[in-house]
C-alpha cells in the first residue's frame, strides 16, 4: 500500500512538472515568436509571421502535449505578454511592428486575447506611450487602434468597456484629436 501512494506521488509530481515545462515552452516560443515577428531588421510587417502567431493561439486555448512534427501552441497571456515588451522598446520601428501584431491579434484571435490585452494593462502602457509624446506614427496608430476598438467592443456598454475607458482617457486629456481627410492628426 506504501509502494501504491509512493508510485501515485511520483505519477503526479512527473505531470506538474511536464507542465511547467510545457507552459514554459509556451512562453519561450511565444517570446521569440514575437520578438522574429517585431525584428528591428524588418522592413515592414512580417505578415507570415504574424497570422503563424494568431494560428498558433487560435489553434488550442488549452495546454496540450504536443504530438510528433507538431508546433508548440503557444498561450494568449504569453503572446500579450511579449507584444507589452515589444511596444515598451525604444525603437520606434520596433514598436509600430509590436502595435502592427497586435492589431492582427485583435482582429484574428478572439476573445482569449481581447481579454488578456484587457487583463496585461496593454491598453494602460498605450496610454503612457501617448502621454510621453511618443513618436508621431506611434501616437497616430495607438489613436487610432483605440478608437476602433472601443467602438468594435461596443463602447461602454459592451464586452470589454476598458476599450471605451482608454479611449476616453486619451479623449479627455486632450491628447486625441480627430482625424483629418487625408488620415493624419491635428
Amino acid at each position: 500500500m506504501n509502494c501504491a501512494r509512493v508510485f501515485i506521488e511520483r505519477v503526479n509530481q512527473r505531470k506538474g512538472e511536464e507542465k511547467k515545462n510545457t507552459m514554459a515552452s509556451s512562453s519561450s516560443s511565444a517570446t521569440v515568436a514575437v520578438e522574429k515577428a517585431t525584428s528591428d531588421l524588418l522592413m515592414g510587417p512580417d505578415w507570415t509571421m504574424n497570422i503563424e502567431i494568431c494560428d498558433s493561439i487560435n489553434s488550442n486555448h488549452w495546454i496540450r502535449k504536443r504530438g510528433k512534427g507538431e508546433k508548440d501552441s503557444m498561450q494568449p497571456k504569453d503572446v500579450v505578454k511579449a507584444v507589452k515588451k515589444r511596444i515598451q522598446h525604444k525603437s520606434t520601428k520596433v514598436q509600430l511592428l509590436a502595435l502592427t501584431l497586435l492589431e492582427t491579434m485583435v482582429k484574428n484571435c478572439g476573445d482569449q486575447v481581447h481579454f488578456q490585452i484587457a487583463e496585461r494593462n496593454i491598453l494602460d502602457e498605450m496610454i503612457k506611450i501617448v502621454r510621453k509624446k511618443a513618436h508621431m506614427q506611434v501616437r497616430d496608430k495607438i489613436l487610432v487602434l483605440l478608437d476602433s476598438w472601443q467602438e468594435a467592443f461596443g463602447g461602454p456598454g459592451g464586452k470589454y468597456p476598458q476599450y471605451y475607458w482608454a479611449y476616453e482617457e486619451l479623449k479627455m486629456a486632450l491628447i486625441y484629436v480627430r482625424p483629418t481627410a487625408k488620415g493624419t492628426f491635428n
